[in-house]
């Protein structure tokens, strides 16, 4: 790998409560970055973050795990931590290191203890928080509800800069409302 200034390189945590994505989301980053040729499911034991054997026969992330890409100048590393509080040893690890704090809300779910928790923990050390609502695509999801449910929790300065757009309770494309420019992902 090459020399990078310390000033390029990006320590982005991703937490949440207890299956809200968060492995998910590193498997499509890592995906669209091409560090891996496909997208792999907690479910089916075979993704980058979730490789301890325990976390493949569990299905959900136990550990605190290490995944890195380039993008442009800079190096991205990310921190998967797990969303059960019974390891919040590893979240709190992962969100004392992190630069930024990605939270993941399921857009079936919504916010829980675990989003709550990562919240707490990010703002007492000062990151930078950014909520991420997972699971669009899935046919119950109800993400303005999610939306509103932030908001109440979290106060006013959670604004939206990217939503879904949802046509016959199927999600279309997402919608950059600063560009009022829509994209679509090809899974």
């Amino acid at each position: 790998m090459k020399n990078l200034d310390t000033a390029k390189i990006k320590n982005i945590v991703l937490t949440g409560h207890s299956g809200c994505g968060k492995t998910a989301l590193a498997e499509a980053l890592l995906y669209r970055a091409g560090i891996i040729d496909r997208i792999g499911k907690a479910a089916d034991g075979n993704t980058v973050c979730d490789f301890d054997p325990e976390e493949i026969k569990r299905k959900y992330s136990i550990n605190l795990s290490l995944a890195s890409f380039e993008y442009s100048d800079f190096k991205i590393n990310l921190l998967d931590v797990p969303g059960l509080i019974d390891f919040a040893a590893a979240t709190n690890e992962g969100v004392y290191a992190g630069d930024t704090v990605i939270i993941c809300v399921s857009a079936k779910s919504g916010v829980h203890v675990g989003t709550i928790k990562a919240f707490q923990a990010a703002k007492k050390l000062g990151k930078h928080i950014l909520f991420v609502v997972t699971k669009i695509d899935d046919p119950n999801q109800d993400f303005y509800t999610v939306l509103n449910s932030l908001k109440e929790n979290f106060g006013a300065a959670v604004c939206p800069v990217i939503v879904p757009e949802i046509v016959n309770n199927q999600f279309k494309s997402l919608v950059h409302l600063g560009r009022m420019k829509s994209y679509t992902y090809d899974k």
